[in-house]
């Protein structure tokens, strides 16, 4: 039973990690009260979606959702759910 219930979540972990994306570029707007960005990539305009288990890191220390201002760079990782985008951890590249 208990090598079964390993199983299961190194399978879990795969195919989490198999739908995750990441992707950089200059935050362009942020609304607070929805904790989303908009950040622009390669001329385009992309809205991520926060939770409270998305992770924030600034300078190789940990970070919060006030780190992010408009004109910063980032990384994001993120997964879809349905069309939207979700970041998983941001990390902040100069302030």
């Amino acid at each position: 039973m208990r090598r079964m219930l390993i199983a299961a979540a190194l399978s879990a972990a795969f195919v989490v990690s198999a739908y995750a994306k990441q992707q950089g570029g200059t935050i362009m707007s942020i609304d607070d009260a929805a904790k989303t960005f908009v950040c622009e990539w390669q001329k385009n305009n992309w809205t991520y979606k926060t939770t409270d288990k998305t992770g924030f890191r600034i300078h190789g220390k940990s970070g919060t959702w006030s780190d992010l201002k408009t004109g910063v760079r980032v990384n994001v990782g993120y997964h879809l759910v349905g069309k939207d985008r979700v970041a998983d951890w941001v990390t902040i590249e100069q302030r």
